[in-house]
């Protein structure tokens, strides 16, 4: 019989004490290679995006915070822009700017405010529907369709930022008109609307209720020829109808009303600069260069990727440590048979040999193993801690 065959017996036998040391063995080694196998993965995706969207303006402050705000949809306290200040960079002849407000959610997604240029720009297709038209018309992504349940022709409402104080957001029913095909990207997980609904939402906008044709008696408190009392029940819309578009209009000056980003869509660096240059001008706005600030984003994950391995390094050392301690206290243990194989004529080296292919063996496995469920747990957590990082 030969002696890896004996090994192979011998560790069937004793399998519970075969499978502790796989198993000490393979928890060592995922770690690293889960990381190792992630994270590229998370740096393409960053970069990816930083690469579509090379320039992003805001309110002066944290230039990450405003990244992650303008292309990842993360909430921001920055203060808001002016629609003016889009307009500034339009008469100055950077048409492919784009305004963002983005101070919203419904059921936990943002609510982006936005042009519909920004659809074209970035390449996205219609899994159903159509974009927005109208005011109330909303875009969701495709993971918002499917955890929601939600497709063309349903609705969603929107949630006001403060519990306290709802009337300061009065909430928007808004039609979904379009679902988004799936692109592994922020935008899977946002709803996108006009920015004039986004300024309904933040009651700088709303429509009125034609009470003189209304019979409820809760609107209605008094009708006479000198005109038609109504009571305090009668509030501004919260659903765009076709009955009642032609009702909404915004008070004050547009030019003043907020955004909370702008992003540039030209990967040209001559209009970069230009941009960059228009926007240094003004001590209100700032100029973040998309692609600096995921650098330093990434530095941060990479240290703390180096640190996970470095802890992984201590319980790899502790692991072996443990793992020799099992294969002595196995010798000690055994010493009886391999004095009966002694005496059957086998040699020391033999001896030697077995508990040295028993070693190979469950170290093989071990490392095997890892690389197989580091892989599927990769393939399972990629785009989730994609998700997590930003």
């Amino acid at each position: 019989m030969k002696i890896w065959a004996l090994v192979l017996a011998h560790m069937a036998f004793h399998w519970r004490r075969t499978t502790v040391l796989i198993g000490c063995l393979l928890i060592g080694c995922l770690v690293p290679l889960v990381l190792s196998q992630v994270m590229p993965e998370v740096q393409r995706q960053l970069q990816r995006r930083a690469s579509e969207t090379p320039v992003v303006f805001g309110a002066p402050g944290s230039s990450l915070e405003l990244v992650l705000h303008a292309l990842y949809f993360r909430p921001t306290q920055a203060p808001s822009l002016r629609y003016a200040d889009w307009q500034a960079f339009q008469q100055a002849g950077f048409d492919r700017c784009l305004p963002l407000h983005i101070r919203f959610r419904t059921n936990d997604y943002p609510i982006i405010g936005t042009h519909l240029e920004y659809f074209d720009y970035r390449g996205r297709a219609f899994l159903a529907g159509e974009a927005f038209g109208r005011l109330g018309d909303c875009v969701i992504g495709s993971e918002v369709a499917r955890q929601l349940g939600l497709g063309v022709g349903d609705s969603m409402i929107s949630s006001p930022r403060s519990f306290l104080s709802i009337a300061a957001d009065y909430p928007l029913q808004m039609k979904i008109v379009g679902v988004l095909q799936p692109t592994s990207s922020p935008d899977d997980q946002a709803v996108f609307v006009d920015l004039k609904t986004t300024w309904v939402i933040e009651n700088l906008g709303h429509g009125h209720e034609d009470v003189a044709a209304s019979n409820d008696p809760n609107l209605v408190l008094d009708r006479s020829q000198q005109g038609t009392v109504a009571s305090a029940a009668v509030l501004p819309y919260t659903v765009v109808t076709e009955d009642n578009l032609v009702s909404f209009h915004f008070h004050g000056d547009m030019a003043d009303f907020p955004i909370t980003a702008m992003i540039l869509l030209d990967n040209q660096q001559r209009s970069q600069d230009l941009a960059a240059g228009l926007a240094q001008k003004r001590t209100d706005l700032q100029t973040v260069f998309a692609g600096d600030s995921i650098r330093e984003l990434l530095n941060i994950l990479f240290q703390v990727q180096n640190l996970i391995v470095a802890v992984s390094v201590f319980v790899g050392v502790a692991t072996l440590m443990l793992f020799g301690l099992v294969i002595g206290l196995s010798v000690q243990i055994r010493q009886q048979e391999m004095e009966t194989l002694f005496k059957l004529g086998a040699s020391r080296g033999f001896t030697l040999t077995m508990y040295g292919w028993e070693v190979l063996m469950i170290a093989a496995v071990a490392v095997a193993s890892a690389a197989l469920v580091s892989r599927l747990i990769a393939w399972l957590i990629s785009e989730d801690m994609y998700r997590w990082f930003v």
